[in-house]
């Protein structure tokens, strides 16, 4: 559900900056529209599911590289930190 929320505010010009998702973009969205063309729904599904999934894992890692997300642990020891400076 985060993620969905972050997808939906994030520019469209922020995905280009993301390691290697215009390659995997020219890539992966012939292979989809070869499948929807074909009306091959099994194979559009399993390419739509990796192609979400992978572009999930993408986001993440550029949005953790940049510090704008973090794993449970990091966030709670982020929190710690800030409380800690706060006292």
């Amino acid at each position: 559900m985060l993620l969905g929320s972050v997808v939906r505010t994030l520019p469209l010009q922020f995905y280009s900056t993301i390691e290697g998702w215009v390659d995997a973009s020219h890539h992966e969205h012939p292979e989809i529209i070869a499948a929807f063309r074909r009306r091959d729904v099994k194979q559009s599904r399993t390419l739509m599911e990796r192609h979400i999934s992978e572009g999930a894992e993408r986001l993440i890692e550029g949005l953790e590289k940049r510090g704008l997300w973090a794993t449970p642990k990091k966030a709670l020891d982020r929190c710690s930190q800030m409380h800690r400076r706060r006292i």
